[in-house]
């Protein structure tokens, strides 16, 4: 029965350093850290050289040391600058880790999906320095997601494969040692993550920015469009009230141009009358006289 994820203190192990990652999930974890290109970069940063970080092999893997089965295995090799371990041999130290990764409670892409708890188990094994066929270092990192954020606990056993003299300077220097390395693996997790987060803050901010712009742009596509509306609407209009206005004045024009009519024929009229009045007058006159 596999050990719950949560815990980096099995088998004898000594949980060594714990924290939390804000706003991370177990998925992210496995993602960004264990399964991109984050921890090759890191060894680097550290000074390690020759780094060698395959691609996962995934079946079951059955882990000695824990007695667990990992769906994941691969083997890093790189050589690391040397601190501690009675200063005597060549300043870097080859190591082999075979790292297995398990999560559980799904697997899911996103920062906010997938996964309850994520195990890494390492055995380190160096070679090329005094006593390194002593001893090998197991390191555990045990993460569960709590809330919004994730746990991290990782625990250390030093595993003496033959009896030495120098057992007890071997475990201090190596404590140390593994201790410091780990305490900046998992500061850089944070940071890490964090920039993810930060990343994923502002890409989200852009989207409602441009979403935002483009709303603004309709808006002002559709006030455009209304205004051109109501302009032609307004021109109709006044088109049509300048056209009532003009016949208005035509009809009137007309009327008065009849009545002027009507009222120069009645007084041709009245003239001709008149005129023929004095006419007939003359004429009668003239009979009288003859």
């Amino acid at each position: 029965m596999p050990t719950p994820a949560n815990s980096a203190a099995i088998s004898g192990m000594e949980t060594v350093l714990s924290g939390v990652v804000p706003n991370a999930s177990i998925a992210g974890i496995a993602n960004h850290i264990w399964r991109g290109n984050f921890y090759e970069d890191w060894l680097k940063s550290v000074n390690s050289k020759n780094v060698e970080v395959p691609e996962w092999s995934e079946g079951a893997f059955l882990n000695s040391f824990s007695n667990e089965t990992f769906n994941y295995r691969r083997v890093v090799n790189y050589l690391h600058p040397r601190t501690s371990m009675l200063w005597i041999g060549p300043p870097n130290a080859i190591v082999k880790q075979t790292q297995y990764l398990n999560v559980s409670g799904g697997e899911g892409e996103g920062e906010e999906e997938g996964g309850d708890e994520l195990v890494m188990q390492m055995r380190i094994e160096m070679s090329e320095i005094p006593y390194a066929d002593v001893f090998n270092v197991e390191v555990r990192w045990a993460a569960r997601k709590v809330g919004r954020d994730v746990n991290i606990s990782v625990g250390l056993f030093i595993v003496f494969l033959k009896s030495s003299l120098f057992k007890r300077q071997i475990k201090t220097g190596t404590f140390a040692e593994t201790i410091a390395i780990q305490k900046q693996l998992l500061e850089a997790t944070r940071v890490r993550v964090g920039l993810l987060m930060v990343g994923a803050e502002e890409a989200e901010k852009k989207k409602e920015e441009k979403e935002g712009e483009g709303e603004r742009g309709e808006k002002e596509k559709r006030k455009v469009v209304q205004g051109g509306n109501n302009h032609s609407n307004n021109s109709k209009h006044g088109h049509g009230n300048g056209s009532n206005v003009d016949i208005k004045w035509v009809i009137l024009l007309l009327v008065i141009l009849v009545l002027v009519l009507l009222h120069q024929s009645r007084q041709i009229q009245h003239l001709e009358d008149i005129f023929e009045r004095l006419n007939t007058r003359e004429n009668e006159n003239l009979v009288c006289e003859s």
